[in-house]
């Protein structure tokens, strides 16, 4: 399970609404599907300045997991439930 380009422009789109992520959470460790370049791209249309060795940190920090992405939406409190351990859910349960 994962983010892609399309469900990181609905996340961009929201956020423009006015929608909080400061508390998020996640059904699943969610993964990014998308690469440095195309998450400057998405930001820049969203209007977010994001440097490419910025952008490199993010799509390589926590392992892929989307924790750092949606840190740049204003999440602060980030949770993720899974029935498993094995992605490294911050919330096991079934």
């Amino acid at each position: 399970m994962g983010i892609d380009q399309n469900g990181l422009t609905f996340l961009l789109a929201a956020k423009a609404l006015g929608v909080s992520f400061e508390a998020t959470a996640t059904i699943g460790h969610q993964r990014l599907f998308f690469n440095p370049r195309e998450l400057r791209q998405r930001l820049r249309v969203a209007g977010v300045q994001l440097s490419v060795r910025k952008a490199y940190e993010v799509m390589q920090s926590a392992n892929g997991y989307a924790e750092p992405c949606l840190s740049l939406l204003g999440a602060s409190n980030i949770s993720s439930l899974d029935v498993s351990a094995y992605e490294g859910a911050t919330v096991i349960q079934d």
